[in-house]
């Protein structure tokens, strides 16, 4: 694990301590942490364990509006993009075991990067169209194929939920899976502008927090 989710964190004092504590440097305190633990511990040689608990035993506040949620996500991928670049030195280095030869990459590809494809498909399609050398067909069975494989994916996490807690009712269960059906239609889009200007902030040195609303539980009714 290369981020503890800072609002469910207990980290040792100790080790806390010993690297002098959270830092200012950084958008977000939690996942910095996290990458400084594993490269103290693995270029010390000594053993640790991160530990996470498989119930869930609170529960976060969601960003309220789309505002909200845009804000959130520009602030996560610079932290993300932050960190990554801070902690370069252990991607693809055998000295850090799974953290530099698993997790450092996905990281980079997969979240510091993961806007790339996305906004450069929103360019270059447009493009096509206008210069006629676009193929509607290849198209079509490509995003057939990506959205069947998030829904896939979310499907999958559902079911797990279900199995380990039983916490959901079949309505509910239903409505979740019917929204990773439209999830790649509009909102992954905006969670790809926001990693996009995220990642424009971080080159630009922006380091504010853009405090959002969350939706208080109270709001959520019964």
């Amino acid at each position: 694990m290369l981020i503890v989710s800072g609002g469910f964190a207990i980290y040792r004092r100790d080790i806390v301590v010993e690297l002098g504590g959270f830092s200012s440097e950084f958008t977000c305190e939690d996942i910095e942490l996290t990458f400084r633990v594993h490269e103290y511990m693995r270029k010390n040689k000594r053993q640790y364990k991160v530990l996470s608990l498989p119930e869930a035993v609170s529960w976060t506040e969601a960003p309220y509006t789309w505002k909200d949620l845009y804000s959130q996500r520009h602030r996560w991928q610079r932290v993300i993009a932050e960190t990554c670049w801070k902690y370069k030195n252990m991607l693809f280095n055998p000295r850090y075991g799974s953290v530099g030869l698993i997790g450092m990459p996905y990281y980079i590809f997969g979240e510091a990067l993961a806007w790339a494809p996305e906004v450069v498909a929103l360019v270059i399609i447009p493009l096509a169209i206008f210069l006629g050398v676009f193929a509607w067909e290849p198209l079509v069975i490509f995003l057939g194929i990506y959205v069947l494989a998030n829904v896939l994916v979310s499907v999958l996490a559902i079911h797990l939920h279900d199995v380990g807690f039983r916490s959901l009712s079949l309505k509910e269960m239903g409505r979740m899976i019917l929204l990773s059906f439209i999830e790649s239609f509009g909102y992954r889009q905006l969670l790809s502008y926001a990693r996009l200007a995220g990642t424009i902030g971080f080159l630009r040195g922006d380091k504010g927090w853009k405090k959002s609303n969350r939706v208080e539980r109270k709001d959520l009714g019964d």
